[in-house]
């Protein structure tokens, strides 16, 4: 696994609509890109993917922390759409 930058709450958010390489400040969330998909990680569970048009969240209920990243993931796939508006 790749050494990537270790990000707080509001730059997690950021790489994620940006589709960047992310860890966060934590290390329990990660975002990375594996083959042509970047995916989500809460601990080791990928919580979302994204194959650079369309989005897919994993929707399951989990952990207080984790569901924190599937917040964090909802409001980075957000930016994302808002940037993409032709996706």
């Amino acid at each position: 696994m790749a050494k990537h930058k270790r990000l707080n709450r509001k730059e997690v958010v950021m790489a994620i609509a940006r589709l960047q390489d992310f860890t966060s400040h934590t290390g329990s969330m990660r975002g990375e890109w594996q083959g042509d998909v970047y995916v989500v990680i809460s601990y080791s569970t990928p919580i979302g993917d994204c194959n650079g048009r369309r989005w897919n969240l994993n929707s399951n209920k989990y952990s207080t922390t984790t569901s924190k990243h599937q917040s964090y993931l909802r409001q980075g796939v957000a930016y994302y759409d808002a940037s993409h508006p032709e996706i």
